[in-house]
């Protein structure tokens, strides 16, 4: 299990949002920054 990242829980309305600041994240902070992310969809 990894303790250190970015554990993250998006519906899929706000998908996505997230995706676009997961990539600047990995674009400005590091390329191997580990992300978790959880997706609950909507019905």
């Amino acid at each position: 299990m990894v303790s250190q990242g970015i554990y993250t829980l998006a519906n899929d309305v706000v998908y996505d949002q997230l995706i676009a600041l997961l990539n600047s994240i990995e674009i400005h902070v590091s390329s191997y920054f580990p992300f978790v992310l959880f997706l609950t969809m909507t019905v």
